[in-house]
C-alpha cells in the first residue's frame, strides 16, 4: 500500500475505513500464516504456495501402544542364495584383524537382474504318408508366428488392462528394466491375439455365467475411441464376464442370459433387467433404499410411513444377519 492509498482511506468516513482496515489485516494474517517466515521482499514466483506447520513434539509416539507385541517384516521362508561378508582390515583405522567374534544374519529380498532369454527352436517336419503332407510339431512357448514369448505378452496385458500401465509406459520399461525393445504397435497387436486365441475359453466363462445359480449384473459407460459404449458385467463369486457394446437395452441381458434365467438375478432397477423372466430377482440394497427416499418425495401418506418403516427394518436386519453369517457357522461347528 502506498502513502496517496493510506491517505484516502483515512479521508473516508469512519465505518467505511475500519471496513477496509480490517480486511487487510485479514489478507495479511491469512498471508503470514501460508508463508511463515519468507519475507515480504521475496518475489511471488519463488513464494511457496503452502507451508505445512512445523510440530516441535509429535502428538503420537511411533510404534504400536504399550503392551502390544511390535510387528516388522516376516523373514521369509526360501532363502535362495548366501554370501558371507568379513573384514581383514578395519574400515576405519585399517588395523588387522582376527577371526570373527561375533555375527547376526540379514535378510534382503531384492528382483534378479532381467536379462532377455532368446532361444533358437528347430522345428523339424514329418512326413505324414495317411495325411500325405509334411507336419510340424506345435510351439507353445509363443503364439503361432510371433517372436514374442507369451509370457511376455501375459504379463504386460495385465499390467496394462488389470494394473492400468499405459502402453507407451509398458514400452518404456521394457527397453530399461529387460533391454527388450517393442512397439507400441507391436505390443498392442500381441494382445488382439491373445484375445482371439482366448476367445473360445471367454465363451465357456459367459456360458457359466448364465448357468449360475447367484448372479450379479450391472452395467456402467466406457468410452470406446471417444464413443460412449456401455460396459456389462455379470459375475459370481468365482467368475467374472464382460461385455461391451453400444447398447444399454434389454437385448443385451437376453443375448447373455436369455429370456429365462434359471437362478437368481441380483441387479438395480434399472429397466433392462425387467424385459427377461428369473426364478428370483434380488434388488441391490443400495438402490432399494434410495428408491424410498425418491418415494419419501412424493408419497407422505401414514400408509406410506409404515411400510415403509417395516420394510428399511427388513433389510437392515437382514445386512446384519447377513454379516453374522460366519459367527453362527462357527458356533454350529
Amino acid at each position: 500500500m502506498t502513502r496517496d492509498e493510506a491517505t484516502a482511506i483515512l479521508d473516508m468516513n469512519r465505518d467505511k475505513a475500519i471496513e477496509i482496515i480490517v480486511g487487510l489485516a485479514e489478507k495479511a494474517e491469512k498471508y503470514d500464516r501460508m508463508c511463515g517466515d519468507v519475507s515480504p521482499t521475496t518475489p511471488s514466483g519463488m513464494t511457496p504456495v503452502y507451508l505445512k506447520p512445523s510440530h516441535d513434539k509429535r502428538k503420537k509416539q511411533p510404534g504400536r501402544k504399550p503392551g502390544h507385541p511390535g510387528v516388522s517384516r516376516i523373514s521369509p521362508d526360501k532363502v535362495s542364495d548366501y554370501k558371507e561378508h568379513t573384514l581383514d582390515y578395519c574400515p576405519d583405522c585399517h588395523a588387522p584383524l582376527n577371526k570373527s567374534v561375533k555375527s547376526y544374519r540379514r535378510y534382503i529380498e531384492d528382483i534378479p537382474q532381467i536379462e532377455p532369454v532368446v532361444t533358437e527352436h528347430t522345428v523339424c517336419g514329418y512326413w505324414c504318408p495317411q495325411c500325405r503332407k509334411i507336419i510340424f510339431p506345435k510351439i507353445s512357448d509363443a503364439l503361432p508366428n510371433s517372436m514374442i514369448g507369451l509370457r511376455l505378452v501375459v504379463f504386460t496385458a495385465w499390467l496394462h488392462y488389470l494394473v492400468g500401465v499405459s502402453v507407451s509406459n509398458l514400452v518404456k520399461m521394457l527397453s530399461v528394466v529387460s533391454t527388450i525393445k517393442i512397439s507400441t504397435g507391436g505390443l498392442t497387436q500381441a494382445w488382439k491375439n491373445l484375445a482371439f486365441t482366448l476367445e473360445s475359453l471367454y465363451s465357456e466363462i459367459g456360458c457359466k455365467a448364465a448357468n449360475s445359480a447367484v448372479l450379479n449384473a450391472d452395467e456402467t459407460g466406457w468410452r470406446f475411441n471417444g464413443t460412449t459404449h456401455w460396459l456389462w458385467c455379470f459375475a459370481t463369486k468365482k467368475l467374472c464376464y464382460y461385455v461391451i457394446t453400444k447398447s444399454r437395452g434389454s437385448p443385451v441381458v437376453e443375448e447373455v442370459l436369455g429370456t429365462i434365467f434359471k437362478g437368481i438375478l441380483i441387479c438395480d432397477f434399472w429397466g433392462a433387467y425387467n424385459k427377461i423372466s428369473a426364478l428370483a430377482k434380488q434388488r441391490c440394497f443400495y438402490h432399494l433404499f434410495t428408491e424410498l427416499v425418491k418415494v419419501d418425495k412424493h408419497n407422505s401418506s401414514p400408509e406410506w410411513r409404515a411400510f415403509r418403516k417395516k420394510l428399511s427394518r427388513l433389510l437392515k436386519d437382514a445386512i446384519r444377519l447377513s454379516n453374522k453369517q460366519s459367527q453362527f457357522v462357527n458356533n454350529k461347528s
